[in-house]
């Protein structure tokens, strides 16, 4: 399986192509209540960047309105300037479904979600670990602009290896 990731030098993103085994997250229970669209988005993005496979949000029957749903995943993908959420999150989202299960007694609606990723959370600090010391070992501090990015792209040069198939 392969994925994109970005490697975080300086303030410059890089995007490496790795090929590593697809895995799922351990099934367990995650519940998480909102109130509101904006508080389901960020609800739905916690739970995609720990690469949770199952959990559900409950919301007011009140706050879902027309595309809400569609509204959530959209607001839970866009951009926020975290290099580890926006495009990072939609492009390690292999598959997505939802749920909706009304309760009429509650006045809610609970939000079903099944996930799967093309990294587990494990692989993800795994990477992280691994960029942190390429960044190290680049001593970007002090350079100018061009030189980081000849720097960086002195180490893609030499070290990333793409795949043929």
């Amino acid at each position: 399986m392969k994925f994109m990731n970005k490697l975080l030098a300086a303030g410059f993103s890089v995007c490496i192509l790795l090929t590593v085994p697809a895995f799922s997250a351990m099934a367990e229970e995650y519940e998480y209540e909102a109130f509101s669209v904006s508080e389901a988005a960020d609800r739905l993005r916690e739970g995609m960047c720990a690469r949770i496979n199952e959990f559900s949000i409950t919301v007011p029957v009140t706050i879902i309105k027309g595309d809400a749903i569609t509204d959530i995943l959209v607001s839970a993908l866009a951009e926020t300037g975290r290099s580890t959420e926006g495009d990072y999150l939609r492009w390690n989202l292999s598959s997505y479904g939802c749920k909706i299960i009304y309760n009429k007694y509650e006045g809610t609606y609970t939000l079903n979600y099944s996930l799967k990723y093309n990294s587990t959370a494990e692989q993800e600090k795994l990477l992280d670990e691994k960029l942190k010391l390429v960044k190290q070992n680049l001593s970007l501090d002090g350079n100018t602009n061009y030189e980081k990015i000849k720097k960086i792209y002195g180490y893609i040069v030499n070290n990333v290896n793409y795949s043929t198939e």
